[in-house]
């Protein structure tokens, strides 16, 4: 059986196998010979679906056919609009798994279908949920889900030290923070404690430019336009790239607004302070992880900064300045998660690491909901399972129905930190018959969790031998057999584009992207080189294809340098 890994991110995913022959993880590319696939969906003219880097390209000239950042909203009822066609999160993310499981069967030539997935930390249970339905509408079955921190430290090496270690591991992708404590005792790896910021990530921070830039024509992001929007971000991630580099003082780029050219400059310096209300998000995360696992800063042995948004240089320097630590770079950031998840995958079936233990923790608190004797119609938030606490856990706590009238104890179960329960996040609720209890007899309320993030509740009293049990699921979530087979049954009409045409479509792609962000005269040749790109490819001639090809790419890639 072959081990495959697979990193579903947010910005990029990535998969990748374990070779027996090198006894390494080893990363598998796409059809265009690329480790990193652009989580980015789009549909084109003829409704057929394409992933990608065509997708990619297509941001700026189709946004109303195109999709990104959709990971950030797995596990909710959030639907995308592609033209006059509805995806949920769910869909969209099975179509990149199906774009990887494509290629890698390609690559290997055979066919793939267990594999491990990487989620983040902060995941809660619908969104694991909803990662595990994209995973079967994709063909594929996940053997187990890995936090993307844990991930990385494997990546790292953390089970082969031959001494105790303590990793912070920070992960910082395009949608998600995740921070997480990871250690090493005595051949038990152990997250010690995990926290981080759902809706904090390089998205974030390309935003903040494509913010600042609408403010200079007067305009907030809401009031804007699609397209303005979708040419600005490519413009605002182009100029993030380059605030990458040490040597860059200053950046800029140009932008059409009501007809006139408008320049948009930053320094270093300038850049920085805008973006220093993010920096300041990842610090209390960060503490709050030190703080949790009573370890401290100086008791780390690494930290890992994994994640495409940490090639940021302001974002190292942020964390070198929090942990008084220089972060480790020895993995590419874009890779270790999905390196991670691979070895986790070979370490499933080698019995070799038997006696290896890995735990991991819950990220948020479980509980549920008690009278508030203090204010009148606003609940208690009870805990049952505290933040990181290791998992899988089966904890158990006891409640009284409220006055002797009551016929039913409602029992809501939430997720979160809040005092109230209303500010937490509500997973479902039980209703428990309480009419023959008087108010004295104890109803017991048994929340169990396990390492793929799914969380069993078991109700029941002593008096009536009552059980009400209840398995968190969300109906657009948790998806049943029938309702996969009625998903899968929907987006068979849809058609995929066709892997022969991948290449050309990707240079017409990048060639209309290329088109919308220039001007003038130099937009008048960018539309000539275009067409003569056509015109080779209606020859039907392979050789003439061939060479247009090569010139398009040559030409392509000196415009893009200019941006």
């Amino acid at each position: 059986m072959i081990e495959i890994g697979i990193d579903l991110g947010t910005s990029n995913s990535l998969i990748g196998y374990f070779n027996s022959e090198t006894n390494e993880a080893q990363l598998i590319p796409n059809r265009f010979g690329s480790l990193l696939t652009p989580s980015v969906i789009s549909l084109d003219e003829d409704d057929a679906i394409i992933v990608g880097e065509i997708a990619k390209a297509r941001k700026i000239t189709y946004p109303d056919r195109t999709a990104s950042a959709f990971k950030r909203f797995m596990g909710t009822e959030k639907e995308f609009m592609l033209d006059k066609r509805k995806f949920s999160p769910v869909e969209l993310s099975s179509f990149v798994l199906t774009s990887l499981k494509t290629d890698a069967e390609a690559f290997l030539k055979t066919e793939i279908k267990d594999v491990v997935i990487s989620v983040p930390a902060y995941f809660n249970a619908f969104q694991r949920e909803a990662t595990i339905s994209a995973a079967k509408l994709a063909g594929l079955s996940v053997r187990q889900l890995i936090s993307e921190p844990t991930a990385a430290s494997i990546a790292y090496g953390i089970e082969n030290a031959e001494e105790d270690q303590n990793f912070l591991v920070v992960d910082l992708g395009g949608g998600t923070f995740d921070v997480s404590l990871i250690s090493l005792f005595e051949q038990i790896i152990q997250v010690e404690a995990i926290s981080g910021d759902s809706q904090l990530g390089g998205e974030d921070f390309t935003f903040a430019l494509v913010d600042a830039a609408l403010e200079k024509v007067g305009m907030k992001r809401e009031k804007a336009p699609v397209s303005l929007i979708s040419e600005l971000y490519a413009k605002a991630e182009n100029m993030k790239q380059k605030f990458s580099e040490a040597l860059t003082l200053s950046a800029s780029f140009d932008f059409e607004y009501e007809g006139e050219t408008r320049k948009f400059m930053l320094t270093a310096v300038e850049f920085r302070e805008l973006i220093m209300p993010l920096l300041a998000r990842l610090q209390r995360p960060t503490k709050r992880v030190m703080n949790d696992s009573n370890i401290d800063f100086e008791e780390l042995d690494k930290v890992i900064l994994v994640g495409g948004a940490t090639r940021t240089l302001v974002v190292q320097q942020a964390f070198e300045k929090i942990t008084d630590i220089k972060p480790s770079d020895d993995l590419n950031p874009d890779e270790a998660i999905a390196l991670g998840a691979t070895i986790r995958a070979h370490m499933l079936n080698d019995k070799s690491r038997e006696e290896l233990i890995m735990t991991d923790v819950i990220g948020f608190s479980l509980g549920t909901a008690v009278l508030n004797h203090e204010e009148t119609g606003k609940s208690l938030f009870m805990p049952i399972i505290e933040r990181n606490t290791v998992i899988p856990t089966s904890m158990e706590k006891r409640v009284v129905k409220s006055h002797a009238q009551q016929k039913t104890l409602e029992i809501p179960i939430y997720q979160g930190e809040k005092p109230y329960a209303k500010d937490n996040l509500k997973l479902g609720a039980i209703q428990y018959p309480c009419a023959k209890l008087n108010e004295h007899d104890l109803v017991s309320i048994r929340y169990s969790y396990d390492e793929s993030g799914i969380l069993e509740v078991d109700v029941t009293d002593e008096k009536q031998k009552l059980h009400k049990n209840l398995v968190i699921q969300n109906r657009n979530v948790k998806l049943s057999d029938a309702e996969l087979d009625q998903i899968k049954k929907k987006l068979s009409t849809l058609k995929i584009n066709p892997l022969e045409q991948d290449e050309n479509k990707l240079i017409l792609a990048r060639f209309e992207q290329i088109y919308a962000e220039f001007i003038g005269e130099q937009r008048e040749w960018i539309l000539a080189q275009q067409n003569y790109f056509v015109h080779e490819l209606q020859t039907n001639n392979p050789h003439r294809i061939y060479e247009a090809q090569n010139r398009a790419k040559r030409i392509l890639f000196d415009l893009e340098r200019m941006l």
